[in-house]
């Protein structure tokens, strides 16, 4: 005996209710879940515009890490509605955010945006020039890519916020670097509290 795969009308209208309610409940849980990040163009660009800059000021590169990259997504995804890019979370790793408008900047592009931060740096007294820090000058980005002793990296790749309010970016590192009056070149082996950008 061969069954039929379709349904009628009147079979679909007179489906068990729990039958209804449990498929609505599985749609939900779907749709809110973040999808694991796969190690595609966006990230292998976002990888190798840090290890080419890291390269240039001679620390070594860093690998990529799927757990900092979940943590980065979804920490982006917290901040779609507000689009806040000045908001960091409060998580155990070095963080720079990045936003714009659209997306027009490549994963090459944001990572050298924020490793042009290095020009207000004072590389003598391992100080950021602009005191304090603002937007437009400010020197945590710049470090977060470049610190010695930081071994992994994960960015979120280019996430929309709602309302067309722009695109967000994420990348976490680990260990965390970025402690102020330290050389980010040659930390050490550093055990005092870091700042986190």
């Amino acid at each position: 005996m061969q069954m039929s795969m379709s349904m009628s009308k009147a079979q679909i209208l007179l489906a068990p209710p729990t039958f209804l309610v449990f498929f609505n409940l599985l749609i939900f849980i779907s749709s809110t879940e973040a999808a694991p990040i796969s190690f595609g163009w966006v990230q292998q660009e976002f990888l190798k515009a840090h290890n080419d800059l890291r390269s240039s000021v001679g620390v070594p590169p860093l690998q990529w890490d799927a757990n900092l990259a979940s943590f980065a997504l979804d920490w982006a995804t917290q901040r779609k509605q507000d689009c806040n890019y000045r908001r960091h979370s409060t998580g155990p790793y070095g963080e720079n955010i990045f936003w714009q408008l659209y997306k027009e900047t490549p994963p090459t592009g944001v990572v050298q945006k924020w490793f042009s931060e290095k020009k207000f740096f004072d590389e003598v007294n391992n100080v950021c020039k602009c005191q304090p820090e603002k937007e437009g000058c400010e020197c945590g980005h710049y470090l977060n890519v470049v610190w010695k002793t930081t071994k992994k990296v994960g960015c979120s790749g280019f996430v929309y916020c709602n309302d067309q309010k722009g695109v967000y970016i994420v990348c976490s590192y680990d260990p965390i670097g970025n402690v102020k009056g330290v050389n980010p070149l040659n930390p050490g082996d550093l055990t005092t509290n870091s700042t986190n950008h």
